[in-house]
This record gives C-alpha cells, sequence and structure tokens, in this order.
C-alpha cells in the first residue's frame, strides 16, 4: 500500500488576505466567526514553491567544485608564469652594476616606475602658479616656495622622482586647471585628466611611508571630489587624510619640536583645510564629522600671519580679511551645529536643551558673521566684481546659511511653536482673525540673509562644478 501523502491546510479567502493562521473550523473558522464573514474558498490557488530535488541540489554543488577547481588551475597557472618573469628579471638585473641598499627595497613610491609623464616644465609651472594665485591664496594647502622647488627638482634631477611627488603635482594642476577658462587651456589637458593621473598612484600613497605630501594630495583630491553630485568618494578620502594627519601628528604639538617654525606653520594649516573638509561633508552628507574636537592641540589659524596667506584685500587695500581662519571658525560652529541638532545623543530631543542649543548657535553664528568687516558682505562683494572674491564668499556664505537654516528647521519638540499653529488654524476658523503665525527662532534673520546672499550668488558668472567644493 502506497504511503499515504499529507495534505497540506488551505487557509480561507479571509486568512488568506489577512496573512493570518487559519484553523479550519467548520462550517466556519474562527476569524471568519469574529469578523462576521463568509468562509470561502473562492481566491485564487496558491501554489506553493517548487523545491528543488536533491539530485539537482548535488548536481549544481559538483559543477560549482568543478568550476572552482579550473579556476584555481588556471591561478596557479598565472603565478608559474608571473614567478618566471619575476626570476628573469631578477637575472637580468643581477648583471648590471651593484646598487645600494636602499635602492632595491621597495617602498610604496615606485620612484624608478615608468608612466610617470607630467606636461613640459613651463606648463607645469604655469599651472602651480595659477594655482598659488588662486586656491591657495584663501586655503594656503602648500607652502609656495617648497612647491616650486619640487617642480623644479622633478625636471632637474629626474633620479629622485617619486609617486607622492607626481601625485601632488597632478593634483595642484588638477586645482589650478578650475579656474582656467576653456579657451585658455592646452589641448588634452582638463581637471579630470589630472584628476585621474592622481588617483592611479592612491594605493601607493596609502601604504607607502607618509609623509606631509601625502596628506596635502589626499586633501587635494577631496576638494575636487566635493565637487560631484556624490559625496561618497570624498567621504571615503577625507577620513583616510584625517588618519595619515594623526599618524605624522598634525593635530598636536608633541611631534614639531625639531622642525621649523616654516614647516610647523605649513603643517597646521593642512590640518585646518581637512578639519574644515571635514566638517563641510557633515553638514552636506548629515553625518557624524571624523574629527573629535577634543584631540585637538594645535591653536588656530594666526590673525595676522607673517606671509599673509589667506588673507584678502579689497582693490584699494583699505581693508583686508583673514578667509583662512574664518573659514576654521565657521568649520568649529558648524560641528557644534551637528551635534546640538542633528545627533542623535539623548539630550538632543529634549524641549528646553533643544531651545538653549538653538538659542546659542544662534548666538555663534551672529558672532561669526559680525566679524567680517562691512568691505566682504555679500552685498559689497557683489559690487566689487572681482570674480575670485565672489566665488571665494559665495562658498562662504552659503555654508553659513546651511548652520543657519539647520538651526531654524522646524522640529515637532517646540513646546511652544506647535501649540502656536494650532492657535492660528482655531482663531482662523472660529473668529475669522488672520494674525502673523509664530516662526521659530531665527526665521526672520534667515530670510534676510537668504535675500542678500540671492544677490551675490546672480553676480556669479560661472557657476561650474567647482564652485561647490
Amino acid at each position: 500500500m502506497p504511503p499515504t501523502r499529507m495534505t497540506r491546510k488551505v487557509a480561507c479567502d479571509v486568512c488568506y488576505r489577512k496573512r493570518i493562521r487559519c484553523d479550519g473550523q467548520k462550517p466556519r473558522c474562527s476569524h471568519c466567526v469574529l469578523y462576521k464573514s463568509d468562509c470561502t474558498f473562492q481566491a485564487t490557488s496558491r501554489k506553493a514553491a517548487i523545491r528543488k530535488r536533491p539530485s539537482d541540489t548535488a548536481a549544481a554543488l559538483q559543477s560549482h567544485v568543478r568550476s572552482l577547481e579550473t579556476s584555481l588551475d588556471e591561478a596557479q597557472l598565472r603565478i608559474k608564469e608571473l614567478e618566471e618573469r619575476l626570476t628573469q628579471k631578477s637575472r637580468s638585473q643581477s648583471d648590471q652594476p651593484e646598487q645600494g641598499e636602499y635602492d632595491v627595497s621597495y617602498s610604496g613610491k615606485g620612484s624608478l616606475e615608468l608612466g610617470l609623464e607630467l606636461p613640459p616644465q613651463h606648463e607645469v609651472l604655469s599651472g602651480v602658479n595659477k594655482f598659488l594665485a588662486t586656491f591657495n591664496t584663501t586655503l594656503p594647502l602648500f607652502h609656495p616656495q617648497r612647491l616650486l622647488s619640487r617642480v623644479s627638482v622633478w625636471y632637474e634631477q629626474p633620479h629622485q622622482r617619486d609617486t607622492s611627488t607626481w601625485a601632488a603635482i597632478n593634483v595642484v594642476l588638477s586645482l589650478a586647471y578650475r579656474h582656467i577658462p576653456d579657451e585658455e587651456k592646452p589641448p588634452n589637458y582638463s581637471t579630470l585628466h589630472f584628476m585621474n593621473k592622481a588617483q592611479s598612484v592612491l594605493n601607493d600613497i596609502m601604504l607607502g611611508d607618509s609623509s606631509l605630501l601625502d596628506v596635502q594630495t589626499i586633501v587635494g583630491m577631496v576638494v575636487l571630489l566635493q565637487a560631484t553630485s556624490d559625496l561618497k568618494p570624498a567621504s571615503a578620502l577625507i577620513p583616510i587624510a584625517l588618519r595619515l594627519a594623526h599618524g605624522l601628528g598634525l593635530h598636536t604639538r608633541l611631534n614639531s619640536d625639531y622642525l621649523s617654525a616654516s614647516e610647523t606653520l605649513e603643517r597646521d594649516r593642512v590640518f585646518w583645510i581637512a578639519y574644515i573638509l571635514d566638517r563641510d561633508i557633515s553638514m552636506r552628507t548629515k553625518l557624524p564629522p571624523i574629527q573629535s574636537q577634543n584631540d585637538i592641540s594645535i591653536d588656530w589659524p594666526s590673525a595676522t600671519p607673517a606671509d599673509g596667506a589667506g588673507m584678502l584685500h579689497t582693490a584699494d587695500n583699505s581693508s583686508s580679511f583673514n578667509f583662512f581662519l574664518s573659514r576654521v571658525q565657521l568649520a568649529h560652529i558648524q560641528g557644534q551645529v551637528y551635534e546640538a541638532m542633528l545627533s542623535k545623543s539623548p539630550t538632543a530631543s529634549d524641549v528646553y536643551v533643544r531651545l538653549d542649543n538653538v538659542a546659542r548657535r544662534h548666538q555663534m553664528l551672529d558672532d561669526w558673521l559680525a566679524r567680517i568687516p562691512f568691505e566682504f558682505s555679500p552685498s559689497a562683494i557683489t559690487q566689487s566684481g572681482n570674480e575670485n572674491l565672489q566665488r571665494a564668499f559665495g562658498v562662504l556664505y552659503s555654508s553659513h546659511l546651511t548652520c543657519r537654516s539647520v538651526v531654524c528647521k522646524a522640529h515637532a519638540m517646540e513646546a511652544q511653536w506647535i501649540p502656536s499653529l494650532q492657535d492660528f488654524g482655531r482663531k482662523a476658523i472660529e473668529q475669522g482673525v488672520v494674525a502673523a503665525p509664530r516662526l521659530p527662532v531665527g526665521w526672520h534673520k534667515l530670510v534676510h540673509e537668504s535675500r542678500e546672499y540671492i544677490e551675490l550668488f546672480i553676480a556669479i558668472d560661472h557657476k561650474d562644478p567647482a564652485f561647490i567644493w
């Protein structure tokens, strides 16, 4: 007698639609009695998923094993070919004159690798000077003389070439070409061209012996990648830049005793630019910043730097403004705004703590804005017609407005604002009285500053992707 096949219980239409277990009671199940429905089985058939036969599964596993074995054989054959090539290369090198002990050890820099081409020296120097006259004046990423010296050594002493210097020069050229009109650029050269070259050796930079030049290169890449709509690459690189900076001690004074004042100043500036980018990316992605404020022990940039780096002047030199210092101070406020308004800390949801945070952050932004001379206000910059100033301050004031808008953002926990909206609707219906509704704290200031910024934004002629960094 063949074995009896177990019948599968079928749920009634009501239990099937509600996705609940049907007890199969007759004439009506318990749920049909509860919902006062007819216990029917008229819905379309629910076929059970067809299970694969064990034999099919075994065959598939055997096929997969054979595929893995084939791939392994191919990999072993490839490894054998590479070993033979390495042996031949070693024999050919042994016939050459003996080199120094450190010349044959791999350092990750690929100092004698082929393919490290750059444009002619005069074209590179032209691009470097453009970089120093534009981007580097507001955010001093490189020391001008040391950068020019590296370029000269690259062409005059080819045996000292290394991957780090090559990548840094490409990043500098990429930043410079953002400020060169298309009609003035040499053929086949562009920001993307030099950026791709620098990215091609990113692994060597990250895995080799870290240096200040490597941090400068990666920070420059982050500046370029911020100009894209997808912030994932920039968000991935800024932690690497900060980790390398921590490894070199750029955030502390402990390792600067043996350095000159000029070298210490350059290290500090590189760290602060990475700090600015970290806070910018945090505000745009609504993710926590990487750099902790408590781990920083270096001083803020000087208000009156001896070399004038980061200082901007009016056309008649009647007024000056430390753009770099102001940018660092705004980055610090960005971190405070994130911690108070966007973080998931338990105190952020407390009504009274939130109101206190809103008032404090508004005061921080007011104090920061008050330190900017009138000659560099949005209206004055708009009237100046200086394209470089308009672009630089366009980024500065837009970052400030982002902070202000986050602080002014309406929130359901506002104990005073939500009831005022309810009263506004009730009075409008019952009494026919339409009064101005209560607005979030600082709303009028946000509207006024936004209108001023719109005039500056319209005055900027070239709103290319580099305008957002």
